[in-house]
């Protein structure tokens, strides 16, 4: 079972991409001895090649994966491609979501200091009697 889904992740944050894998018919599986994986691609390049964290009960059937800022350095502010694929204990394989995610640079991390600004007045200053 394949969704579509995408996102946006500000660069410089960490990012959590979670979810729950489902069979066919939309059932939650068991997650006991599975394997979860990410692999985001730009182009032919992978980008990360990720196994997720399998959250508690397993057989609750959900996943998480973080992506630190440290294994962001060197990205591009682009659209990536990526998949999601569940390796079940008992051999079945499925890719859960595929899609993309697009990075943008975040307000909050390496964002530019505000430079101060300065409001100058402009005032006429006549003499006394004069117009």
């Amino acid at each position: 079972m394949s969704i579509w889904q995408s996102g946006t992740f500000y660069i410089g944050e960490t990012w959590v991409i979670a979810g729950y894998v489902r069979d066919a018919n939309g059932k939650i599986e068991d997650l006991t001895g599975a394997t979860i994986q990410l692999r985001v691609t730009l182009g032919n390049s992978v980008i990360f090649d990720l196994v997720g964290t399998i959250l508690p009960p397993a057989t609750a059937g959900a996943y998480m994966f973080e992506i630190t800022p440290d294994q962001q350095v060197g990205l591009a502010l682009t659209t990536y491609r990526y998949e999601v694929r569940a390796s079940l204990a008992d051999g079945t394989i499925s890719v859960q979501n595929v899609g993309e995610i697009t990075v943008i640079p975040s307000k909050f991390v390496n964002f530019p200091v505000p430079t101060p600004v300065v409001i100058v007045e402009q005032m006429l200053v006549m003499a006394a009697g004069s117009a």
